[in-house]
């Protein structure tokens, strides 16, 4: 059965390491829906072949998002995208990502994304998350398609996984 929240893709990016370097470097965030984003340019994604090929299917924009200590981003799902491709870029010490297929309420089941640093995951916007972070910054690529959730959804994108990239 597939998971319906993520999919860990099981493909490491070729980019990790040099934007992590450039993140923790970078002193130009930009304030971008309650997180930081360090914007990264279209030209590289030419330098990671998963991204290439990912962009000539489904073209997207790109950057690094820092979420600092202590800082949570509440359970929500997201107003127009669909679905996105995140890869964790540093061993960020304690931080949580959950999904629950519950409304919310009180108390509820929840379902862990636990990142492996560097791996690209597929990533379910149009169901219930959230991200507690706790003591380091935690930096994260993140893809955002142009499509939006009408166009491109999890389902679309697992599809497009399977069938024309792994």
């Amino acid at each position: 059965m597939i998971n319906p929240y993520f999919l860990k893709t099981g493909i490491q990016s070729k980019l990790k390491n040099e934007l992590l370097v450039k993140a923790e470097h970078f002193d130009q965030w930009i304030d971008y829906f309650n997180f930081k984003l360090m914007p990264v340019a279209s030209e590289m994604i030419q330098k990671d072949s998963f991204l290439r090929e990912l962009n000539q299917i489904h073209p997207f924009h790109c950057g690094v998002i820092l979420l600092p200590p202590m800082t949570y981003y509440d359970w929500h799902v997201d107003d127009q995208r669909g679905v996105c491709v995140n890869a964790l870029l540093n061993s960020h010490g304690r931080s949580f990502c959950c999904f629950s297929g519950e409304s919310i309420k009180v108390s509820g089941a929840f379902t862990e994304l636990n990142y492996d640093v560097g791996e690209y995951v597929i990533f379910n916007n149009q169901m219930r998350h959230c991200v507690f972070n706790f003591d380091k910054e935690r930096y994260m690529f993140t893809i955002e398609f142009y499509e939006n959730k009408e166009l491109l959804n999890y389902e679309m994108l697992l599809k497009t996984f399977y069938e024309k990239i792994k």
